[in-house]
């Protein structure tokens, strides 16, 4: 990209009246390309300083809602990317924030599993009362029943799509399964009550954190706050070591007992599940329906009979 170019793409533009001692970037990546709601991009040497700057463009809401989120993090005793500003334009909002870099977050590797646990504690115990006060978005039990719902509902209509045998099954099973949990539902509101509410990131998954190593200690840096809100912890709680998190609450946070901790993280996956098929339903069309099918929704079937298996939510067949 020529350099007048550069110095002319809408992200720059944006990035060079944000009052930031912003310099023009050297090359700019795009990490995310342009929809109709959002956009990421690298600019490379763009900071003050010559580091790296991600610029995210997104909905007046999602910025908004991200802007308190970080407004929080700056203040706490937490790793966080730095939040350089906010920009609203008559069509959406550009948002600029340190880039985190390319080490990604490893589900598998037992310190990043550790290290995410006690940052979450911190998170979570450090948020409970502060958060009622931040108009979030309400991430409880009936959140995720609406959602688990609408993509039972959502899943129904796509049987009159053109899907193959295979794929109809899956449908089919993964259909079943959540209406035994929608069933089970008291059972779910139990275990998600077992903790206060807090702030929680919805969406706790190695695409939206990094791992940085510094000279003292590794840091955990999150990002993509869009779906944050105010709920239980327990769909943060997914990939992380668990029994790290109980250590790392403080005592003002009874700690749960071994049974329980397995319970609410076995009820987060559930809600991510529920989540995750909620999102893919949503490119259920005639042109996509057998590549979403075979992608994710299988995946999902498997993993919801597996964490229900656990449970020991699953009847006789």
């Amino acid at each position: 990209m020529h350099q007048e170019t550069l110095r002319f793409h809408p992200a720059t533009l944006a990035w060079l009246s944000s009052g930031t001692k912003p310099r023009v970037p050297r090359s700019i990546e795009t990490l995310k390309p342009e929809n109709r709601h959002s956009a990421v991009y690298r600019l490379t040497g763009a900071g003050m300083l010559g580091e790296n700057v991600i610029a995210k463009w997104c909905t007046h809401e999602t910025a908004a809602l991200e802007s308190r989120v970080y407004h929080v993090l700056e203040k706490l005793p937490l790793s966080t990317p730095r939040f350089f500003a906010c920009l609203g334009r008559p069509d959406g909002s550009w948002m600029f924030l340190e880039d985190a870099g390319e080490n990604r977050y490893d589900e598998n590797d037992p310190s990043h599993r550790i290290l995410a646990a006690r940052w979450l504690a911190r998170l979570h115990s450090e948020t409970s009362v502060i958060s009622k006060d931040l108009s979030l978005p309400t991430k409880g039990p009936g959140f995720y029943r609406s959602l688990l719902e609408s993509a039972a509902m959502m899943l129904e209509q796509s049987l009159s799509l053109p899907l193959g045998e295979y794929n109809r099954d899956i449908v089919r099973s993964l259909i079943r399964q959540l209406n035994e949990i929608g069933s089970l539902w008291s059972e779910v509101e139990e275990v998600l009550a077992e903790m206060p509410g807090t702030l929680v990131h919805s969406d706790f998954s190695p695409k939206n954190i990094r791992i940085r190593n510094g000279d003292a200690h590794p840091a955990l840096l999150t990002f993509d706050w869009e779906h944050a809100g105010f709920g239980p912890p327990a769909p943060d709680l997914e990939s992380v070591d668990l029994r790290a998190y109980r250590e790392s609450l403080p005592e003002s946070w009874p700690p749960p007992d071994d049974h329980t901790l397995f319970r609410i993280g076995q009820v987060g996956r559930i809600c991510r599940i529920i989540q995750g098929v909620s999102w893919a339903c949503c490119e259920l069309y005639p042109e996509a329906a057998e590549t979403v099918v075979s992608r994710h929704m299988g995946v999902y079937d498997t993993s919801l009979h597996e964490t229900r298996t656990a449970l020991d939510w699953v009847g006789p067949a």
